[in-house]
């Protein structure tokens, strides 16, 4: 994932996608969401929408991404990141 901007939440849904822990990854998932969605809300329509498009960007990614995860981690699963 390659957004041309830093912005904050940003690392927020970078520390979800690379978290290893598969106790923590639901947490890092929650709070990119919040970052987002959080971001979200403070949008203006004066702000670029280069952001706005990577917003919404992120924020489908990181539901596939916990779709992935939920999946991975059913009973019978193994659930292996690299």
């Amino acid at each position: 994932m390659y957004w041309k901007l830093d912005y904050q939440w940003h690392r927020a849904v970078q520390d979800a996608i690379d978290e290893k822990d598969s106790n923590q990854i639901g947490m890092k998932i929650k709070l990119a969401e919040f970052a987002i969605f959080q971001r979200i809300d403070l949008f203006s329509r004066r702000d670029e929408g280069e952001e706005e498009e990577a917003l919404f960007e992120a924020l489908a990614i990181v539901r596939v991404f916990e779709n992935t995860v939920c999946q991975a981690t059913a009973p019978g699963w193994l659930l292996i990141l690299s």
